[in-house]
Formats: C-alpha cells, sequence, structure tokens
C-alpha cells in the first residue's frame, strides 16, 4: 500500500522469513515499516491481528522513526510508545480501533505546521498518482528538490516509487478486469508490458495470475 502500518497481534504467531526467521509472539505491538517487494510470513498457529494502516508521512513524524531504515521490516514497538497503546490482549476490535484513534488523533495535533505541505504533497500522491510529481510540487509551493529529499525522508519511497506504488494498489483495489491491457490504459500507462513490469514487482505476481489465476499464497 505504501503506508506503514501499527499492528496489534493478539492471539497466535508468525514468522518474518525475510529477518532470518525471526519470529512474533502475541500479545504485542508491532510496527511494519513500508514495503518496496513483496513480504511473505509463515503461520506457526491460527491468530489474529488488528491492523492501523496510516498515511506514508505519518510514523516518522509521529515518533520519529526513521522511515529509510525501517523499510521492508517488522519490529515490536518500543516500550514507551507501545506504553500509550491499548494492551495487546484485548480482543474486541471495535474497543482497539476507538482506543487508538483517540492516541493517534492527539498525536496528529502535534505535526510540525511547516511541513503541512509536505504531507498534503505525499497524500496527493497516493491518492492521486496519475498527477505529474512537478505538478504536486507547485502546487503545494515546494521546490522540485524538496519534495524528491523529504518525501525520501519520511516515505523511505522516492516521489516516483510512491506514484508507482499508489498505481498498482488502484489496480489491486478495482474488480478483476475483463482487459488487463485496458486496466493499464485506465491507470495512464503507456503500455501493458510497463504495467506488468511494475505490478509483479511490488506483488511478486503478473496482473493475470493475480486476477484469473489463483497465487499460491492466496489460495
Amino acid at each position: 500500500t505504501g503506508c506503514a502500518e501499527l499492528l496489534c497481534l493478539t492471539h497466535g504467531s508468525f514468522i518474518d522469513m525475510d529477518s532470518s526467521a525471526e519470529l512474533f509472539q502475541s500479545p504485542n505491538w508491532l510496527f511494519s515499516g513500508q514495503l518496496d517487494r513483496p513480504k511473505q510470513f509463515e503461520l506457526q498457529s491460527d491468530f489474529q491481528i488488528f491492523g492501523v494502516c496510516l498515511y506514508p508521512y505519518s510514523l516518522p513524524a509521529l515518533v520519529d522513526l526513521d522511515a529509510i531504515s525501517m523499510l521492508n521490516k517488522v519490529q515490536v514497538l518500543n516500550a514507551d510508545f507501545a506504553a500509550n497503546l491499548p494492551i495487546a490482549e484485548t480482543s474486541d476490535p471495535q474497543i482497539l480501533m476507538e482506543e487508538v484513534s483517540v492516541l493517534l488523533a492527539s498525536l496528529i495535533n502535534q505535526l510540525p505546521a511547516e511541513k503541512r505541505p509536505l504531507f498534503r504533497a505525499i497524500k496527493s500522491m497516493v491518492e492521486e498518482p496519475e498527477m505529474r510529481v512537478s505538478e504536486i510540487a507547485q502546487v503545494n509551493q515546494l521546490s522540485l528538490r524538496q519534495l524528491q529529499r523529504d518525501c525520501k525522508r519520511y516515505t523511505a519511497y522516492t516521489p516516483k516509487q510512491l506514484t508507482v506504488i499508489s498505481r498498482i494498489q488502484k489496480a489491486l483495489e478495482s474488480a478483476t478486469p475483463e482487459s488487463i491491457t485496458q486496466l493499464a490504459h485506465e491507470l495512464e500507462y503507456y503500455d501493458q508490458a510497463h504495467f506488468n513490469n511494475d505490478f509483479k514487482r511490488i506483488t511478486g505476481y503478473t496482473p493475470k495470475a493475480y486476477f484469473h489465476d489463483t497465487p499460491k499464497s492466496m489460495a
């Protein structure tokens, strides 16, 4: 999705296959950094996980985590931040959602005002990835160089990487397309081959395998 996530593992366990088979067990709050490639986990048992998907700039701005250092990583949240979160054993997702929403709302109000143009620009790249990056910079009164530098710092992506991920996310959210070529054109790709390459790099599957076959990991 291009987004960082807060994850509450309330039951069960799983292994991160990319991190020397690191085991995550309940109850725990986890932080998943942004991803730029598919990530695999091995389930150890039945599990329940509650996730909060955040705008790409949120975690570095809120808790001073370095987005680049957290790229493709999942880790247990540090004790200081986790202490402000509801107890992980809570099994009612509605209660978790309400308590976490209150906490995040209070933190968002503390975001530095001078960064709001940057955050608006990043939000535009997520919601309107068909816009040119230079246009997004101009609308938000940022220099292109400044946007490129700060986007990397806060999201771990260049503006181009973030817009590509956002395009593919739009494809994933769409209904199963009758025509992959038509879907590529709707997302303003020059040709289907370019779309296929981006799609496979980000999801691990070709569009045909994802939409019309049954990927092994989704069976």
